[in-house]
């Protein structure tokens, strides 16, 4: 069965026998917040605003819609607690050790080639941009 997938480089349409495995990955996991949330996630359920907290640059409506796609992907589910008010939880589905692994990894090398902080600043405001596990 041939199926098309759009190149992420070039925007054109090919028949491919099989999508590439880096595609693929990306498309369940694309866009820049999935996988912070994820690292989040895999540590423990947390609620709406404990995501926020550890993420701060992330607006609320990007936050609700990674959330909403990592759930349709399978990856997150969302546990309404009925009490006064709501609760609602988040929790990784399946706590992989393999995406743990990427995540880290993905971590480490942006350690490696992250531009080094100016010595003037202070040891807080040169982490500041850079997330608490870092």
């Amino acid at each position: 069965m041939k199926l098309k997938h759009r190149l992420p480089t070039h925007g054109q349409q090919r028949q491919v026998e099989k999508p590439c495995a880096l595609v693929v990955a990306l498309r369940k996991l694309g866009g820049k917040w999935a996988l912070l949330v994820l690292r989040e996630l895999l540590d423990q359920p947390c609620r709406f605003n404990e995501l926020k907290k550890p993420i701060p640059w992330i607006s609320t409506t990007s936050l609700s819609r990674v959330l909403a796609r990592l759930e349709r992907e399978g990856f997150v589910e969302r546990k309404v607690v009925p009490t006064r008010p709501v609760r609602i939880t988040y929790s990784v589905v399946r706590k992989d050790p393999l995406l743990r692994k990427v995540i880290d990894d993905l971590t480490l090398w942006g350690r490696e080639y992250s531009p080094q902080p100016e010595r003037s600043r202070s040891r807080g405001l040169a982490r500041a941009s850079f997330s608490h596990r870092d």
